[in-house]
C-alpha cells in the first residue's frame, strides 16, 4: 500500500512542475497578437483608461486628427489653410428646445381695459435677439454684460446717451423739425429662490429738443413682480407698477398747445394651478390712471379666469374670460355725460412652445357699456398675440398684437377701440453686430362719433457691441398718421444715434 502512495505523490509533483505543452504556448501567443481577449467581469475599462485612449493616441497615423478637447470656438483656418474660415460660411444647428418648467403658469395676455403704452414700430431685441447654441451662443455670450451679484439678486444696469433729429417732434399737422438729445437708464434685478422669486425693474429717460416749441419729454417706470410656489402645482403671484409719461403729441383728446402728464398705478394678484390635464389661472387687477390737465382720471377693476388644456403637446389651448368696471373721478364730465362703465370679454387661444416658436395667440370679443344711455356701447373683436420664432441661430422673427378699450373726453363719444399689430426681424451679421427691421400698424375707432385714426410706422436699426460694456446704436423711424377728419394728418421721421454703457 505504501509503495502505491509514493508513486502517486511523485506523479502529482511531476504534473505541477512540468512546463506547458507546445500547443498551449502557441495558443497563448495567438491570443496576445490577434485573437480577441475576453476580459473577466471584474476587469472592466475604467474612466482613466477611456480618457487615455482618447486624448493620447499612440498610432502615428492619428497625429493629424482633430483634438476632441480643443476649443470649439477656434478658427480651423488658423492652422489649416485648406479649411475655410468661420466667416466664409454660416454654420450652426437648430436651437435646442427650452425646458417648459410649468406650462400652465405662463403669464396671461392683458385685459382690454388695462392701459397700454403707445404702439412702437419695433424695439431692438436686447442681448442679441437670435436664439443661438453651440459656437454661436458661446461667441455671442462674450459680449453680454456680466452683471452684479448681490446676495440672491443678479443686477443688470445700462445708461444710454442719444443725439438725433425729428422732422415733427410735436406731432402736429404742420410741425417743424428740431434736433434733440436724450438720456435713458435701466436697472433690473432678479432673484430666483427655492419655491419662488422676485423681479424688480426701474427705467426712465428724458428727451429735450434743441429748438422749436416741443416740450421736454420725461418718462419713468418701476415694476415689481413676485411669485411663491405653495406646492409642486400651486403658485401665487403678485405685482405692482408705476408709470409716468408726458403726452406732448398732437391729439384730439389733448387741449391745444398743452402737454398732459399721465400717471398709471397698477396692482395685480393671481393664483395658478397646473395639476392634471386642466390648468386654472385666476387673476385680479386694479389700475388707477391720473391725467394732469383734464378730467379723465379713473379707476378700473378687473378679474380674469383662464382654463388651459395641458396634454403635454406643443400647443396648449385655453379659454379665457374677464369682467371689469371703470369709475371716473367725476360722476359727470365737462360735457354732461356719465362715463362709469362695466364690460366683459371672452377669448379662445393657444400657447405654443416648440423651442423655436414660443408665445401665445388669442381671438375673442369684448364689450363695454356706459352708464349714460346717450353713449353707445363699445363692442368689437379682440386680437392678441405675442410670438417669437427663432428661424435660424442667427435670425429671429417677432410678432405682437393687442386690443384695448380706451376712454374719451369728446362730446358724444363713448370711447375708442384701438387695435395694433407689429412685426420685426433681427439678424446677427456677427456675434456683436445685430441688424433689425420692423413695422407697426394701428387703427383707433371711436364709438358714437364718426372719427378714426390709422397709424403706420416702419423702423430700421443696428447695434454694434464693442465689448460687454459698450454698445453703439443707430436707428431710423418713419411714422404716418391718417385721420378721417380733414386737417389732422401728421408725418414724422426720426434719426437717432446712441452710446450705451452696461454693467
Amino acid at each position: 500500500m505504501r509503495p502505491i502512495l509514493l508513486v502517486a505523490v511523485a506523479a502529482a509533483g511531476l504534473a505541477v512542475g512540468s512546463p506547458p505543452s507546445a500547443e498551449a504556448q502557441d495558443a497563448a501567443t495567438a491570443g496576445e497578437v490577434g485573437s480577441p481577449v475576453v476580459r473577466p467581469a471584474t476587469d472592466q475599462l475604467g474612466i482613466d483608461d477611456l480618457i487615455e485612449d482618447v486624448t493620447a493616441p499612440t498610432d502615428p497615423g492619428l497625429a493629424g486628427a482633430i483634438d476632441p478637447l480643443a476649443d470649439p470656438l477656434a478658427d480651423p483656418s488658423a492652422t489649416d489653410p485648406a479649411v475655410p474660415s468661420a466667416g466664409a460660411a454660416a454654420t450652426g444647428t437648430a436651437p435646442a428646445a427650452q425646458p417648459n418648467r410649468r406650462p400652465a403658469l405662463r403669464p396671461t395676455l392683458g385685459s382690454v381695459v388695462r392701459p397700454v403704452p403707445p404702439v412702437e414700430p419695433l424695439k431692438p431685441i436686447a442681448g442679441g435677439a437670435p436664439v443661438a447654441i453651440n459656437t454661436e451662443e458661446a461667441a455671442r455670450s462674450a459680449y453680454e454684460p456680466l452683471g452684479l451679484r448681490v446676495r440672491t439678486f443678479t443686477i443688470l444696469s445700462s445708461a444710454t446717451s442719444t443725439l438725433g433729429w425729428s422732422s415733427n417732434p410735436g406731432g402736429a399737422p404742420d410741425g417743424e423739425g428740431a434736433a434733440f438729445w436724450g438720456l435713458k437708464g435701466d436697472v433690473t434685478a432678479r432673484s430666483d429662490l427655492d419655491g419662488g422669486g422676485i423681479d424688480l425693474a426701474l427705467r426712465g429717460g428724458v428727451r429735450d429738443y434743441l429748438g422749436g416749441d416741443a416740450e421736454l419729454e420725461p418718462s419713468l417706470e418701476a415694476t415689481a413682480d413676485g411669485r411663491l410656489d405653495l406646492t409642486e402645482v400651486d403658485r401665487l403671484t403678485a405685482g405692482a407698477r408705476y408709470a409716468f409719461r408726458k403726452d406732448t403729441g398732437f391729439s384730439i383728446e389733448t387741449p391745444a398747445g398743452q402737454g398732459v402728464d399721465i400717471h398709471t398705478l397698477s396692482a395685480t394678484a393671481g393664483y395658478a394651478r397646473s395639476a392634471g390635464l386642466i390648468g386654472v389661472t385666476l387673476k385680479g387687477a386694479l389700475d388707477r390712471t391720473i391725467y394732469d390737465g383734464d378730467d379723465r382720471d379713473d379707476t378700473a377693476l378687473s378679474g380674469t379666469l383662464r382654463l388651459s388644456l395641458d396634454s403635454g403637446a406643443v400647443l396648449e389651448p385655453f379659454a379665457e374670460t374677464s369682467v371689469f368696471a371703470r369709475r371716473p373721478d367725476r360722476t359727470v364730465d365737462e360735457n354732461g355725460f356719465r362715463r362709469s362703465s362695466v364690460g366683459a370679454e371672452a377669448k379662445l387661444g393657444t400657447a405654443v412652445d416648440t423651442g423655436l416658436l414660443t408665445g401665445e395667440v388669442a381671438v375673442g370679443y369684448g364689450t363695454e357699456v356706459l352708464e349714460d344711455d346717450r353713449l353707445d356701447p363699445l363692442r368689437g373683436m379682440i386680437l392678441e398675440a405675442s410670438l417669437a420664432w427663432a428661424v435660424t441661430p442667427l435670425t429671429t422673427v417677432t410678432l405682437a398684437a393687442d386690443t384695448s378699450f380706451e376712454t374719451s373726453r369728446l362730446a358724444g363719444a363713448s370711447g375708442s377701440i384701438t387695435r395694433s399689430v407689429s412685426a420685426g426681424i433681427a439678424h446677427a451679421l456677427k456675434p456683436n453686430l445685430i441688424l433689425d427691421l420692423g413695422g407697426a400698424l394701428s387703427f383707433q375707432d371711436y364709438g358714437g362719433v364718426n372719427r378714426s385714426v390709422a397709424t403706420v410706422a416702419v423702423r430700421a436699426g443696428a447695434a454694434w457691441r464693442l465689448n460687454p460694456s459698450v454698445e453703439l446704436t443707430l436707428t431710423a423711424t418713419h411714422e404716418v398718421e391718417d385721420s378721417n377728419v380733414s386737417g389732422e394728418d401728421t408725418r414724422e421721421t426720426t434719426v437717432e444715434a446712441g452710446v450705451t454703457v452696461r454693467r
